[in-house]
């Protein structure tokens, strides 16, 4: 009996050594996650090294990243770079811009996977880019154009004669530019979604102005019923009209806020034009004197605050036209000489109208100018003005530099030429 229990425990303790044995050989990889060594909106470069591959050979390794601490290769984004021990770096891609992440360096083997230390790093933000649209030409004849950070395309066919008048950039980064052509003797609104077009109506027609919200598209115009321009605006392209057209009337500009749908423009009163806005249909008529061939004109409207509203156009007042804007119907003048304003932009309480006043283009902030160009061998014209934080951009069209038309826009008061042709003009600019 005791030579059986002898027998048996020694038994026992070469079982349990060699199952102790065994579980000691399992080592997991040794790994430490290198700095992110580079940042941009939306890509980064980390990596990893492993200084020691444990019990078995490294099958995988790679960086593992996410918006949480300690991401792990089941629940997050994971990148693969080879097999073995040493360092090796990792192009991380697919990153949302300004925004915190989380990376560990891991490496696998039949023993299981290991992880380096958390590093957190957050992308830059976005670098914004300048679409600026309008025409320059091309076989003999004016062309609607698109440029981004300069670089031009055409939108329409070499065939037509064509301008882009405005343009919007979606949150997922679509190219909205609305203008027209001139097919069939008579002009044709028409929008282009990332430089494919869409005829709005067939009829005489023109898309002046377009604003995107949510996934709802809004392109501001008229069209010509035979008698006289309807002013219309097209949701989606639904053509809504706003006039009855008994006296003609035109959509200049648009803009969405909530539920608002807010149109700017002129109609005539059967005598002179008169400048007005529509809010959901409901017309308004922007406080002026009219009487006397005193006309005047909306070309751009502006809401901020959800409920202040700004429109800026010009007024002639017997002798010239004056430019200037009203804040929900208060008329301010702007110009002293002759001037128009073309265009309105309200951020963080500062309002930005652009436009020209005595052959010059300019911008006034909160009334008070910039100006472009002089007007010794050259006039100009700013058509629309966009705000992005603390920079201001503007698109111009320039006449007689030193023949012809030019294209630019001006950042902060310095100048990008768009075209080097013989004739071009830029008639809208967005940041996105």
């Amino acid at each position: 009996m005791k030579t059986i229990l002898s027998v048996a425990l020694s038994t026992a303790v070469i079982f349990f050594s060699c199952k102790k044995d065994k579980e000691a050989d399992i080592v997991l990889p040794t790994v430490t996650t290198i700095p992110v060594s580079v940042t941009t909106s939306s890509e980064a470069m980390a990596g990893g090294e492993i200084s020691n591959q444990g019990s078995a050979a490294v099958t995988a390794r790679g960086v593992v990243w996410g918006t949480t601490a300690n991401p792990t290769i089941d629940l997050t984004s994971k990148t693969s770079d080879g097999a073995g021990i040493g360092f090796f770096t990792s192009s991380i891609t697919g990153l949302q811009p300004n925004t915190a992440y989380h990376v560990r360096a891991y490496a696998t083997s039949s023993a299981g996977t290991a992880y380096g230390n958390d590093i957190s790093f957050t992308t830059d933000a976005p670098v914004p880019k300048v679409y600026a649209c309008g025409y320059d030409r091309s076989t003999g004849d004016d062309h609607a154009s698109l440029w981004a950070d300069g670089t031009g395309s055409f939108l329409a066919s070499s065939s037509l004669k064509s301008y882009a008048s405005s343009i919007a950039v979606s949150d997922a980064g679509d190219v909205y530019v609305v203008g027209w052509d001139f097919t069939g003797g008579i002009d044709n609104a028409k929008i282009w979604k990332n430089g494919v077009a869409t005829v709005l109506s067939n009829s005489n027609s023109r898309a002046n102005s377009v604003v995107i919200s949510g996934s709802d598209v809004y392109v501001a115009g008229f069209i010509d019923n035979g008698s006289n321009y309807v002013a219309t605006y097209w949701k989606n392209g639904t053509a809504i009209g706003l006039t009855d057209g008994i006296r003609t009337a035109t959509a200049s500009s648009i803009f969405v806020s909530g539920s608002d749908v807010y149109v700017a423009g002129y109609e005539n009163s059967g005598s002179v034009d008169v400048a007005c806005y529509w809010k959901n249909g409901a017309k308004v008529v922007l406080p002026n004197v009219t009487s006397g061939g005193k006309y005047s004109r909306a070309n751009s409207i502006f809401v901020s605050g959800g409920d202040d509203v700004y429109v800026a156009g010009y007024q002639f007042n017997g002798t010239i036209e004056i430019a200037k804007y009203w804040k929900n119907g208060a008329s301010i003048d702007l110009g002293t000489y002759s001037s128009r304003a073309n265009s309105i932009f309200v951020s963080g309480g500062d309002v930005y109208v652009a436009g020209y006043e005595k052959g010059a283009a300019k911008y006034w902030k909160n009334g008070v100018e910039t100006s472009f160009t002089a007007t010794a061998s050259y006039s100009a014209e700013a058509k629309s003005i966009f705000v992005s934080g603390s920079d201001v951009y503007v698109a111009v069209t320039e006449y007689g530099f030193p023949s012809g038309e030019k294209a630019k826009y001006f950042k902060n008061g310095v100048e990008t030429i768009l075209s080097t042709g013989d004739r071009s003009g830029a008639f809208g600019i967005v940041v996105k």
